[in-house]
């Protein structure tokens, strides 16, 4: 997934970035999707790229970077038990 850091006058968007990324690469992401409950594992996250300056709707210029961050997906199929008749799995040995 892209991710795409804004500047503003409060923080620097590299700290931004920089921030998101240690709490990403650590145990920080894991427990924040693991309270929703969601087939998502984060895994890793690149670091931030500084892109060429952005110009906003109000033709200020910003800050801006962006950085690639890495999930691993567990989607998992159910069966309402009281609606099946029959499950058939065939097993590779």
């Amino acid at each position: 997934m892209g991710l795409t850091f804004i500047g503003n006058d409060n923080i620097p968007v590299l700290q931004m970035a920089k921030a998101f990324s240690i709490r990403f690469n650590d145990a920080w992401a894991s427990e924040q999707f693991e309270q929703y409950q969601k087939p998502f594992f984060p895994l890793y996250s690149d670091d931030a790229l500084v892109e060429p300056v952005f110009i906003d709707a109000e033709d200020q210029y910003q800050d801006k970077c962006s950085m690639n961050v890495y999930f691993e997906y567990h989607p998992e199929v159910g069966v309402c038990e009281a609606s099946a008749k029959e499950i058939i799995m065939n097993v590779n040995k």
